[in-house]
């Protein structure tokens, strides 16, 4: 996955957003014919299974420049996903699902489907291997501190309390 397939991956997902809705009942209605047993652990509600999908799908794709937070994350979620049953053939089928709607909504850029597959290839290669193996991924980092600044006119805080003796008395 390099720089230009992620561009492609978030240009053709703002294409998506504004039929997310067709995007989301084709990927799921493919899945399930697919994997009916994944159906199982999708939510009941078409609604929430759409808007659920749509965020993980927001949240990883700005999640791509930043891959030492979104990969442990994605192994974490695979740890969990493997004790609800999901096996490795479930990534598969989900693949094959994203492809094949990716193909209906986006048919005339095969490029772009090329960079959504790539990156899912990645992305749920680490969730297989996470899922079969606890060490493949540490956990997150820890949220970077923000770091307050002052402005040039701001005076700084004070760092001591007790005054200072007389340049004089320092000396000797």
């Amino acid at each position: 996955m390099n720089r230009r397939q992620i561009e492609l991956v978030r240009l053709s997902f703002e294409r998506i957003e504004p039929v997310h809705t067709l995007f989301a009942d084709l990927f799921h209605r493919r899945l399930f014919l697919m994997a009916p047993a994944v159906q199982r652990l999708a939510d009941s509600d078409p609604e929430r299974r759409d808007r659920a999908l749509f965020a993980t799908l927001r949240e990883i794709i700005t999640g791509l420049d930043r891959l030492d937070i979104l990969l442990p994350s994605l192994a974490s979620t695979a740890r969990g996903l493997s004790f609800q049953g999901v096996t490795a053939a479930d990534y598969d089928a989900v693949g094959a699902s994203l492809e094949w709607t990716l193909h209906q909504v986006i048919a005339q850029a095969p490029g772009v489907v090329l960079a959504w597959m790539e990156t899912y290839e990645l992305l749920a290669g680490v969730m297989k291997r996470a899922a079969n193996d606890p060490t493949v991924l540490p956990p997150p980092p820890p949220p970077r501190r923000a770091f307050i600044t002052h402005s040039y006119s701001d005076r700084p805080p004070a760092t001591h309390t007790a005054p200072l003796p007389p340049p004089s008395s320092r000396l000797a």
